[in-house]
């Protein structure tokens, strides 16, 4: 009975995981998302999001680990929400693609004076890495790597592309900084 309510509860998060996606993008599509800034610790965000993929991670035998260096401001307006949603599915992809190793969430800051900042959201990883190929193709909906992800990961191939457009609407950018046999670096910069 424990292991049918586990499959049903899983199967319940799937589907609402998909349902949220495509709600997102026909919200971002329609015009209709709005950015909403408020005032957001970065290092208790940062904290929170590695803290929350750290069971999931251990349990495939990965390192999990978050680091903030540069200056940060006690507080900063960002969209705390959507910025999270972003670091999540970052990090969401690097334990998935990881069999050993780590999975590492950095911020970098650098004061850009009159209260601005540039901040560079890092998620990296010791995975087997994306083909230099396939890398642009990721960013598209409904896409994703290798023929087969899918099947052998699941998802819908919509996380990637709602990030970008997120980080878009925040100003800001995102994509794959480095990637190779030795892992993939996805950076999200925001000023």
């Amino acid at each position: 009975e424990r292991k049918l309510t586990d499959t049903i509860r899983k199967s319940g998060e799937s589907l609402l995981l998909i349902l949220n996606d495509l709600l997102d993008l026909s919200k971002i599509e329609a015009g209709k998302l709005a950015i909403e800034a408020r005032s957001t610790d970065l290092r208790e965000l940062v904290r929170f999001v590695a803290d929350s993929w750290r069971e999931t991670g251990v349990s495939k035998g990965l390192a999990i680990s978050a680091n903030v260096t540069g200056e940060i401001p006690g507080a900063a307006l960002v969209d705390d929400l959507r910025l999270r949603q972003i670091l999540q599915n970052f990090m969401s992809n690097a334990v998935k693609f990881t069999t050993e190793g780590h999975v590492s969430l950095h911020l970098h800051g650098v004061n850009r004076g009159g209260g601005r900042y540039a901040l560079e959201f890092r998620v990296s990883d010791t995975g087997k890495g994306i083909p230099e190929e396939q890398v642009a193709r990721i960013f598209d909906k409904f896409e994703q790597g290798e023929r087969g992800t899918t099947r052998q990961f699941g998802g819908t191939g919509l996380g990637l592309p709602i990030c970008r457009m997120l980080a878009q609407l925040m100003g800001g950018a995102i994509g794959v900084e480095r990637t190779g046999p030795a892992g993939t670096t996805f950076l999200l910069s925001l000023n």
